[in-house]
């Protein structure tokens, strides 16, 4: 029987971020998936990243395990519950000059080193999981603009400065490409749901009676690309 290999992520605890870049659901995201998840697929192989687990390294290194790991005909989730921004593009492949990027726990803004995932990174990681299996979903659930905010204040401030770790060059059938999210080429090899556009901001809204707090987009988008 082929397996569900699941990657989760949630941080609502950003170190290296002012007070104002604090989230508050992201762990609920995630254990909701989980328990979601646990209940409703059999053979599943669950990995999650939480808080100071999900550090850039940390990142990576599972991305890596699940290339590593899949096989013909598995399918493999992605998840992401946390800050979204953007770092100015060095690869003249982003029409509006700014790379998407996900924020992992020891990044950070100003005088703390910019240790972002670029979307050109999560492009070369999809370029060789693919190789092993077609069937790959991602969700990401974070603010995907440069005035990056959640719960009206909440942001992470897109980022000028030169990018201060290197990122994998991306295979020649990738440059130039870009699909509706802003994330990702058009490809028939995984699907993306993505909160909001490139442009937006996905928003962290209180939940009435239940001290949490969802994520909501002003426009969601979901995209085969």
């Amino acid at each position: 029987m082929n397996r569900t290999l699941a990657l989760l992520i949630g941080i609502d605890t950003y170190p290296n971020l002012g007070s104002n870049s604090q989230l508050a659901g992201a762990l609920a995201d995630i254990d909701a998936i989980a328990s979601l998840l646990r209940a409703r697929t059999p053979n599943l192989d669950l990995r999650i990243l939480r808080e100071a687990q999900a550090t850039r390294d940390g990142v990576v290194a599972a991305w890596n395990q699940l290339v590593k790991d899949a096989q013909a005909g598995d399918e493999v989730l992605f998840y992401w519950s946390g800050h979204g921004s953007q770092i100015r593009d060095e690869s003249d492949d982003e029409d509006d000059g700014w790379d998407e990027t996900l924020v992992p726990f020891d990044s950070g803004r100003i005088d703390q080193p910019n240790r972002d995932l670029v979307d050109d990174e999560i492009r070369a990681w999809l370029q060789r999981l693919t190789v092993k299996t077609p069937h790959v979903s991602l969700v990401i659930d974070s603010c995907h603009s440069g005035t990056v905010a959640r719960s009206g204040a909440r942001y992470v401030p897109r980022d000028p400065r030169p990018r201060q770790v290197e990122a994998p060059e991306l295979a020649a059938d990738f440059a130039g490409l870009a699909g509706p999210s802003g994330w990702l080429p058009v490809h028939n090899n995984w699907v993306l749901l993505a909160a909001c556009r490139a442009s937006q901001l996905a928003q962290e809204l209180p939940l009435a009676g239940r001290g949490k707090k969802a994520s909501v987009a002003g426009d969601g988008l979901v995209s085969r690309s």
